[in-house]
């Protein structure tokens, strides 16, 4: 009975192998607050709008997800809130407004971030691994100054061409 029993959970254990039903689930980390200087963001197999989310929750942004494909995404890496965020979402269209916040001491931060839908691109759902924050965000974006807030324009890495 021991062996058939055993036999069993093998044979279940290898159907769910197969099936994904063991596959890690995704796993989010995000270590840094609304006006932290840094923030440190580990991510596993995570959907990118569901890491958006996290990082709007942690660092007290407004995120709205128009994209009409989710990219599942592998994150590791720490540094400046919207560096790092611009890493994030570097192969997106986006528009990102930083403003000043009096309860930041008057610090430049995140305050609204919108993924749109890309321009002649397939939908399709891919997997990226992210590099490390690129601080060079003015020589691929159009942007706007008005004193007391900035926005920051940016498309996909195919369009900016």
């Amino acid at each position: 009975m021991r062996t058939l029993a055993r036999r069993l959970a093998l044979v279940c254990a290898i159907f769910a192998l197969q099936n994904g039903l063991l596959a890690r689930a995704a796993e989010i980390s995000v270590s840094g607050e609304r006006c932290a200087k840094t923030v440190r963001v580990v991510a596993h197999a995570a959907d990118l709008a569901t890491l958006l989310a996290a990082l709007a929750s942690s660092l007290d942004f407004d995120v709205s997800f128009k994209a009409e494909h989710h990219r599942v995404v592998n994150v590791d890496t720490a540094g400046d809130p919207e560096d790092v965020v611009a890493s994030i979402v570097n192969d997106e269209n986006t528009s990102r407004v930083l403003a000043l916040d009096a309860g930041c001491n008057n610090r430049m931060r995140l305050a609204k971030l919108w993924i749109l839908p890309a321009r002649g691109r397939e939908g399709a759902a891919s997997q990226t691994a992210i590099a490390p924050p690129d601080r060079d965000v003015q020589a691929r974006a159009s942007s706007s100054y008005d004193g007391n807030y900035l926005l920051i324009t940016t498309l996909p890495k195919e369009e900016r061409r």
